[in-house]
């Protein structure tokens, strides 16, 4: 779960920057989108961070621990673990719409990894949660970006894997709507200051 989180972009800062200097009305005239944009650059970072800090983490929890390589397990992981970054991706861009409004999205973010933190299982597994918050987070996004993933890793088998990717796909499918109505709502009312 630490490595995912460490993996998983932050968008809703660099969209912040641009919004904030006002390098969003040039990056809005490109012939690619935004989202584009702002996908491969998360992409490029994830990979460096996966690289370098994944790395060393995987050697040392393999170093540690007695594991035993499963490749079914690797192949069902590796297919949420994407849905899943792509899920925490539209979260971010559309936690990164706010800025249009507020100039400053750091306490909207603080308050996001606090969510996260709870509802997401990463302070503590989400099986450990009070009924009532259990049944909450199921019904929420954070959990399919981060602790359904682990849950797979920890009891790979087919029936939980359907029901994860079918939900990740959902919620995907429904972030991007939100996004792009919320972004060109946004964008047509923002004053770009300083310039």
């Amino acid at each position: 779960m630490q490595l995912l989180s460490i993996l998983f972009p932050k968008s809703s800062y660099d969209l912040n920057d641009q919004i904030r200097s006002g390098d969003i009305a040039l990056d809005l005239l490109k012939p690619v989108s935004i989202v584009t944009q702002l996908f491969w650059e998360s992409l490029g970072h994830s990979i460096t961070k996966l690289v370098i800090v994944g790395g060393v983490d995987l050697a040392l929890y393999f170093w540690v621990l007695d594991f035993q390589f499963n490749l079914l397990a690797v192949l069902l992981v590796l297919v949420t673990g994407v849905l899943a970054y792509i899920l925490y991706f539209e979260l971010e861009l559309i936690l990164g719409t706010f800025t249009f409004y507020t100039y400053s999205i750091w306490e909207i973010a603080t308050f996001k990894e606090a969510l996260l933190l709870i509802l997401a299982g990463n302070v503590f597994p989400a099986y450990f949660y009070p009924q009532v918050l259990k049944q909450v987070a199921s019904y929420l996004p954070f959990q399919y970006s981060f602790s359904a993933v682990g849950m797979l890793a920890q009891t790979p088998s087919w029936q939980l894997f359907l029901q994860i990717v079918v939900i990740q796909i959902g919620y995907i499918i429904l972030l991007i709507l939100l996004f792009k109505v919320l972004f060109k709502w946004s964008s047509t009312k923002t004053v770009i200051q300083g310039g």
